[in-house]
């Protein structure tokens, strides 16, 4: 009885197999079939390393003594030829070369076995592939057949539908049936109409202009057909007439028996023709005689069509019309956002913007030109404004406004002050030399300049901070100008209310602020 896939697992744990490599469940899974008996084979005839050690140990020290018996006695070994008992030293060696025979004979086994087992894994491969594409085939074949079966399906669908259209056809067209009759010289039409509900006027409209659009473009291919085969009629005659007379076994094509069949074909394509082409009631087709119609009821129809005719082609008209009406005015729509909107945007922001440069040229000529209104005079010599002169000192453009303006001027103080706190808090070396003549000029002409840069910038601030008292009423009567200006300029308002606010809280001083800031740097100085 063969071993276990457990017993196999088992003994080949105990010979050094790693137990995290391959777990129980893996084994089981793999040990089948060719690759079983492989490795029930390794299991049962290989060797642990113990094993081998104690073998290598046991042919060791037989070897040693061997050699010792031999060195030390001058008696040969007993031959097996004598019929003698053989010694433990002759059994071990006897013992170690069948085994040596049994491994060559067990490897060469086991090398067929693992050509036979590689010989079947490339077969297996090869099956699964084969597998794989069958299976690929058969799922293609399933959705080519899930496809096939819709199509049938809306196929029996039209069908159902195209019944009922047939079933409903001939109620839809009217309860009074056109009737041919015969008359004597000619065939009279007459017809015969069905009272329609208003939910079914416009169903029948719509079937009318359909049939009458099929029966056109019938009509057209007909008269195509007609254009192309003038040709063809006679060579078609001819083939006919070859084919009757090749029936009749007459080789005279002229004879007067395949003239008469052949005109007897011809007669009788010429009624079924006509019959396809003429018109049937549903009516008669379904077994009913119709009832006629007189000629009064008949122009009453007929002018009734024409004025519906005539109702249409106008409804028609006007449609295109309004077509082409609305065409142009969504081209003129845009052409409008495409063309004008952007012009219009663009002068907007512009003058949007140009009133934004009037409200600071405003605030900065109120703020620069507030000498008419105090007694106040500028320095000699300066023809410029204030505000000028305060821009070309700090270096700044002469678009800039006054917030800007303001914010240059308290950063400079607030850098003044810091570095004059800076400079009274620091404790400097004593001079380890004379100071030279140069160096003395250097110093004189610093603080000279420093001097006249501290009484200029005195008297810009004490400027300043006279017309900043001085203009608060002016900022109120532009803060009404703001106001009144919001219908122009919409939101405008609410942006300069809140700047000229976050401006007083910034740099709206007291009015004894100009006193005591110079009473502080005097007695600096």
């Amino acid at each position: 009885m063969p071993d276990t896939p457990e017993v196999v697992y088992n003994s080949l744990i105990d010979l050094g197999l790693p137990e995290d490599s391959v777990t129980l469940e893996e084994f089981v899974r793999l040990c089948r079939g060719p690759l079983q008996d492989a490795l029930s084979f390794i299991s049962e005839h290989l060797k642990g390393r113990a094993a081998v050690i104690e073998a290598r140990t046991r042919l060791l020290c037989l070897t040693e003594s061997l050699h010792k018996t031999h060195s030390q006695s001058k008696i040969k070994p007993r031959s097996i030829a004598t019929g003698n008992k053989r010694t433990a030293d002759d059994i071990a060696v006897s013992a170690l070369a069948k085994a040596r025979k049994d491994m060559e004979i067990y490897s060469s086994q086991l090398e067929s076995k693992a050509k036979s087992t590689e010989e079947t894994h490339i077969h297996i491969n090869t099956l699964k592939s084969k597998l794989q594409a069958k299976n690929r085939v058969d799922l293609l074949l399933d959705i080519l057949e899930k496809k096939e079966q819709e199509r049938i399906r809306r196929f029996e669908e039209m069908g159902k539908l195209l019944a009922d259209l047939k079933k409903k056809s001939p109620q839809v067209i009217s309860k009074k049936t056109f009737h041919h009759h015969s008359g004597e010289n000619h065939g009279v039409n007459a017809f015969h109409l069905e009272t329609l509900s208003s939910g079914s006027k416009p169903r029948q409209t719509e079937d009318t202009l359909t049939a009458l659009h099929a029966y056109h473009i019938r009509i057209a291919r007909l008269t195509t057909q007609k254009q192309k085969g003038v040709s063809t009629v006679p060579s078609r005659e001819a083939r006919l007439r070859s084919l009757v007379a090749q029936k009749l076994g007459i080789s005279n094509e002229n004879d007067p028996e395949v003239s008469r069949v052949f005109q007897g074909f011809i007669k009788v394509a010429r009624s079924k023709a006509q019959k396809q082409v003429s018109y049937c009631s549903p009516d008669r087709e379904n077994g009913n005689e119709p009832e006629p119609v007189s000629v009064l009821e008949l122009n009453e129809l007929a002018s009734d069509v024409k004025q519906k005719t005539i109702n249409l082609q106008a409804a028609s008209d006007l449609s295109l019309e309004l077509a082409s009406v609305s065409g142009k005015t969504l081209g003129s729509i845009t052409q409008f956002r495409n063309l004008t909107i952007p012009h219009l945007q663009e002068s907007l922001d512009f003058r949007s913007n140009a009133l934004q440069s009037y409200i600071a040229h405003l605030r900065a000529h109120i703020v620069a030109d507030n000498d008419l209104l105090v007694d106040f005079k500028p320095l000699p010599g300066s023809k410029t404004p204030f505000g000028r002169q305060v821009r070309r000192i700090l270096g700044l453009i002469e678009v800039v406004t006054s917030e800007t303006a303001l914010e240059e001027v308290e950063r400079l103080i607030r850098a003044g002050y810091s570095k004059n706190q800076y400079l009274e808090s620091a404790t400097t070396l004593a001079r380890m030399r004379v100071p030279s003549d140069k160096e003395t000029q250097i110093l004189d002409l610093y603080q000279s300049q420093k001097q006249d840069i501290e009484s200029c910038s005195e008297k810009l601030l004490a400027r300043k901070l006279a017309k900043a008292d001085l203009g608060h009423d002016l900022v109120q009567d532009i803060e009404l100008i703001l106001k009144e200006t919001h219908d122009v300029v919409g939101n405008a308002n609410d942006r300069s209310t809140k700047r000229n606010d976050d401006l007083k809280s910034r740099y709206w001083y007291p009015s004894n602020f100009g006193d005591t800031y110079l009473k502080r740097h005097s007695n600096k100085n």
